[in-house]
């Protein structure tokens, strides 16, 4: 073989080595020749290279065993799935709530309102005390939290309890996101990146679902006990995600830089010793310099939330996750209304049934990544000369944004405007909940990859995005209606899905021009420009040769 020839072969094996895809598995093990260039790189059992390289370490989160590595992301998404789920425990028993405390089901949404305004604020704060505490310290006091605010909401009934219920939810707010916005952190921190793929797939299968699992539950629990239960279950759950991290946490941060644990400080070998020193309260795992290292968190944050990438993704996510939530909080209010007052007359058990449509959109959705998201990009990164950009992500996204969600917008308006049929207002759900499903997690994904080294603050900063919209959206929806009239509403959300689309039409077509303005290094330009190096050198002849005897 021909130096230009093996030079090429060579640049397209380290290319797919690199890909983001688990389709990778195929990959064959380096031949020799690349075995005497590449002496000090390090390979997994399929050939496949390690990026990142680990340590020699066995403390290194990248050398743990599989077995503790899927332990770790299982509390992770367990914790997940809970936090989520208890904030929205109580999003099908707002009738139920409205007529416990005296008002009415519009001012009971307002509960809502008052957790998601938790859930924009708590990361931000919590963001610096992973810098501090330790991302596993500060997910087990936030179950603890949420445990003692469930307690709080279960007991806030009665007439003039109402303040004090949305009190509580608001407080629980700030806990319930914690375990969500930092699993994205702890997935980059413990498997490598040709595994990520299919690790953020269950995570973000595990965050939708349990998004439509929490009114759920409660749909069937007001049908045959008091709304109170609707939380009690969280407060059991809850404690047993906290237990679970006590039992099985282990703090995944590692300095790359220097190839050893974050702090110097000795940590104990007995299982109770580590389990001290890790959330009791955790600033023995932590690195050194606490308030240099808040202070970097916080700038890092804000340098994340003003660059022009992250603006436009983060209004992406804040239009099409906004409706979303907006038709969730409404659906129970629309069909548990009498049939000659506009709505649909069902029952809180025929509610809870009828969510199942939010479920089947949302698992399709999930189904549509899991396809779709690595092989989309990466069909068309061989149709591009095999370099990779992260925007190729992005075109994930066109379907369920430019097609789908607002299709199923206008279909949810016409289906309560015109009272047609509930399957209709079924199939307009389902349709709503998988386009919020499939959109927001390539641009989730295009986000963190340009930031990789920085996933915690990315996923805060997302999280603020997506949140703020649907804080405010529950005040405004019944004057908005009463002005406009439900069609108008549901037509300009499905025009404004459309417009979003615009914005991923911006990021493709800019976004490596975009990414250059941003106040933090691009570090997707970093391994562009490495490719595009070993793609030029595989057709230079005096290169490759040059290369090869180097």
């Amino acid at each position: 073989m021909s130096a230009p020839e093996y030079h090429l072969d060579h640049a397209q094996g380290d290319d797919a080595e690199r890909g983001l895809s688990l389709a990778s598995e195929t990959t064959k093990r380096p031949s020799d020749a690349q075995n005497r260039r590449k002496t000090n790189l390090k390979y997994s059992n399929e050939g496949i290279e390690l990026v990142p390289q680990p340590s020699d370490d066995p403390r290194d989160p990248l050398n743990w065993p599989m077995s503790k590595k899927v332990a770790i992301f299982g509390i992770m998404c367990f914790g997940t799935f809970i936090g989520t789920a208890t904030a929205v425990a109580n999003v099908l028993a707002i009738p139920a709530q409205a007529e416990d405390f005296g008002i009415t089901p519009e001012q009971s949404s307002y509960s809502i309102s008052a957790v998601l305004g938790g859930i924009v604020v708590g990361p931000v704060l919590l963001v610096a005390a992973v810098r501090v505490f330790g991302v596993m310290s500060c997910c087990f006091w936030s179950e603890i939290a949420v445990v003692a605010t469930s307690i709080w909401s279960s007991l806030s009934t009665g007439p003039g309890s109402f303040n004090s219920f949305c009190a509580s939810r608001a407080i629980a707010g700030l806990f319930c996101p914690t375990t969500q916005v930092f699993s994205a952190g702890v997935i980059a921190q413990v498997f490598f990146l040709h595994q990520r793929g299919r690790a953020f797939a269950i995570y973000s299968t595990i965050y939708m679902v349990s998004s439509v699992a929490g009114p759920t539950f409660s749909a069937f629990i007001v049908q045959y006990h008091s709304w109170p239960i609707c939380f009690w279950w969280t407060v059991a759950a809850n404690g047993l995600s906290a237990i679970l991290f006590f039992i099985l946490g282990e703090e995944t941060g590692w300095d790359r830089v220097n190839n050893r644990p974050p702090s110097s400080s000795p940590i104990p070998r007995t299982w109770i010793g580590r389990r001290c020193a890790l959330f009791f309260p955790g600033t023995r795992v932590a690195a050194p310099g606490k308030m240099a290292n808040i202070k970097m968190s916080y700038t890092v944050f804000a340098k994340v939330f003003v660059s022009p990438i992250c603006v436009l993704a983060g209004v992406y996510n804040l239009i099409n996750y906004g409706w979303f939530v907006m038709a969730g909080v409404q659906i129970p209010i629309i069909l548990v209304t009498p049939r000659n007052m506009g709505g649909f007359g069902f029952s809180s058990n025929a509610t809870g049934y009828f969510y199942f449509s939010a479920w089947i959109g949302s698992l399709i959705g999930v189904g549509y990544g899991i396809l779709i998201n690595d092989r989309l990009p990466l069909w068309i990164k061989t149709r591009r000369r095999g370099i990779w950009h992260p925007e190729y992500r992005l075109h994930t996204a066109w379907f369920p944004g430019l097609i789908v969600e607002p299709i199923g917008l206008g279909l949810f308006g016409a289906a309560v405007f015109y009272h047609l049929h509930y399957m209709v207002l079924a199939v307009a759900e389902g349709m709503i909940v998988f386009g919020a499903t499939a959109c927001i997690s390539p641009a989730v994904n295009y986000v963190i990859e340009v930031f990789k080294s920085h996933p915690q603050e990315v996923g805060t900063a997302l999280n603020v995005y997506r949140v703020a919209f649907t804080v405010a959206i529950q005040f405004f929806y019944a004057p908005w209606t009463l002005r406009v009239g439900i069609n108008w509403v549901w037509g300009i959300a499905s025009f404004c899905t459309l417009f979003s689309c615009v914005l991923i039409a911006i990021l493709v077509c800019k976004g490596k021009q975009l990414r250059k303005c941003s106040l933090l290094p691009d570090e997707a330009a970093e391994e562009e420009e490495a490719q595009q190096r070993v793609l030029e050198s595989a057709y230079d002849p005096i290169v490759a040769t040059k290369n090869e005897y180097d």
